[in-house]
């Protein structure tokens, strides 16, 4: 079984940087009516400074053994400080690829691949049968997928039970 993985949420926790929490809704809109990825522009040195979540430790230690492909969406003008994020955080043998995806790209594309699971937390997929789902708030509500992951303990048996 391969994996790849989502980047904000998954293993750079940019929520917390950016508005000191995980929101409970997927579509936040801040008290200022801006939205994350508004939020995001208006703090754009947060894609560098953003700290890794709980379970970066645990990917960073599979991508030790498997260097891990990341699928991510991001505008043009945040992908120099999101590899900048990327390279202060994994070697380059860590990391296989890092694909620039919208979530429509994403569901398209892993369900075009045999035996890979994306790790990802977008809660709006038409099923998630090869999603290993990281729960937040936004998402709990999703009960059928490949895995729920809500804890680093969950991450490592998904990837270190599968190798």
């Amino acid at each position: 079984m391969r994996f790849v993985f989502d980047l904000d949420s998954v293993i750079r926790n940019l929520h917390e940087r950016v508005i000191g929490f995980v929101p409970p809704i997927w579509d936040y809109t801040s008290s200022d009516g801006k939205n994350m990825w508004q939020l995001i522009e208006d703090n754009i040195e947060s894609l560098v400074n953003s700290e890794p979540t709980s379970y970066y430790e645990t990917i960073h230690r599979y991508s030790k053994i498997f260097p891990i492909t990341i699928w991510t969406a991001q505008p043009i003008t945040w992908r120099d400080s999101t590899e900048k994020w990327i390279k202060n955080h994994f070697s380059s043998e860590e990391i296989k690829d890092i694909q620039w995806l919208m979530p429509e790209e994403k569901y398209s594309t892993i369900n075009k691949m045999s035996d890979c699971i994306l790790v990802e937390d977008y809660p709006n997929f038409p099923e998630y049968n090869k999603i290993a789902l990281v729960v937040f708030p936004y998402n709990w509500h999703i009960n059928s997928c490949y895995a729920h992951i809500r804890n680093p303990k969950d991450m490592e048996a998904l990837l270190f039970n599968n190798i």
